[in-house]
């Protein structure tokens, strides 16, 4: 491995780890192979309430428990997870998940917004990411952005379409640091096309390609970072529109 100016672009191809996620499992009993990812604890709630879901595994990380859920669907079992967010936390989640069984993953969160006239609760398809976070780089090589898979990209098109669902196809940035969002930032993000900004994408999509498995992402629009001043817009007070997206997720499993 050679030493680089900035560690972030020391990327090393090894498969090998000395740590890993099969030797840190506090459930032994394997989950679906579908898994609905969501950042909503206040959806997932209401969810695991009104349909009977039942408890199957947990992860355990330093300061959380996570339980996982199993959910009956019209076309088979689907485990339900809150996750932390951030691309470490999300990280070292799927790659638990996928040590207990999980192949197929649909991601749902919330987003800022970077462009003008945007509508609080807006649906959005990220099939880009701007990799501006580390996780990714210990993933896959070094690049400036990072693609959803094209087939799955296909199916979620193909699923909002058929519904009639309306939606937007987004390049977002993917960023660590939620207070250094700059105006000069935003606006260089802005001139190579990005419409959002979060905090999960680009690690989800890295670790995806790394581990062959299939990941999709949809996220509805939160506050407003394209006028002179924030707006929160209260988004995270959006409890309709968490709870239709986490149902929106389910449904699309069958799909995947």
């Amino acid at each position: 491995m050679i030493r680089k100016e900035y560690p972030i672009i020391e990327f090393d191809d090894t498969k090998l780890s000395k740590t890993k996620p099969e030797s840190n499992l506090h459930s032994t009993d394997p989950i679906p192979a579908t898994c609905v990812i969501s950042f909503f604890g206040d959806a997932v709630k209401q969810y695991v309430e009104t349909n009977n879901a039942t408890r199957c595994g947990k992860l355990v990380l330093e300061s959380f428990e996570l339980p996982i859920y199993k959910i009956r669907t019209a076309h088979g079992e689907v485990a339900l997870l809150h996750a932390l967010g951030s691309g470490p936390y999300v990280a070292g989640e799927l790659e638990k998940l996928i040590a207990m069984g999980a192949k197929r993953f649909l991601v749902c969160g919330g987003c800022g917004v970077l462009k003008e006239n945007s509508i609080c609760g807006e649906l959005y398809l990220p099939v880009v990411a701007v990799r501006d976070e580390g996780t990714s780089y210990h993933y896959v090589a070094p690049s400036r952005e990072i693609s959803m898979d094209v087939q799955v990209v296909q199916i979620i098109q193909a699923f909002l379409d058929e519904r009639k669902i309306p939606y937007s196809v987004v390049k977002t940035w993917t960023t660590d640091a939620i207070y250094r969002e700059t105006e000069t930032v935003i606006a260089l993000r802005r001139s190579e096309g990005c419409d959002v900004v979060e905090m999960e994408c680009a690690s989800l999509l890295a670790v995806s390609q790394y581990k062959g498995i299939r990941l999709g992402q949809l996220l509805y629009a939160g506050d407003d970072l394209s006028k002179e001043t924030w707006e929160t817009r209260e988004w995270k007070k959006n409890i309709s529109v968490r709870y239709q997206l986490l149902e929106l997720c389910i449904d699309l499993s069958e799909f995947f």
